[in-house]
């Protein structure tokens, strides 16, 4: 994986980590949301499904102290997942 693209794999999950939030606080935003999850993710030459593998697979690497870090929302909502 070239650095380019793991900067743009890690600049997409953290553009979901912030939307997550915004959609739990309000309900409504939640399609616009998730649209720009999808734009975002087509937009980087790559399939949707390549890129969500290997954000999870990143994911299923992080410990138990690395998934704290992320705070008490995140692991709520990771937890449903």
């Amino acid at each position: 994986m070239t650095l380019a693209r793991f900067i743009g794999i890690a600049g997409e999950a953290a553009n979901i980590g912030l939307g997550i939030p915004g959609i739990v606080e309000d309900t409504r935003s939640a399609p616009v949301v998730i649209l720009g999850f999808l734009f975002g993710l087509a937009g980087k030459g790559s399939r949707a499904e390549e890129i969500m593998a290997e954000a999870a697979t990143a994911r299923l690497a992080m410990n138990a102290v690395d998934l704290a870090k992320l705070g008490q929302k995140f692991k709520t909502i990771d937890d449903k997942v």
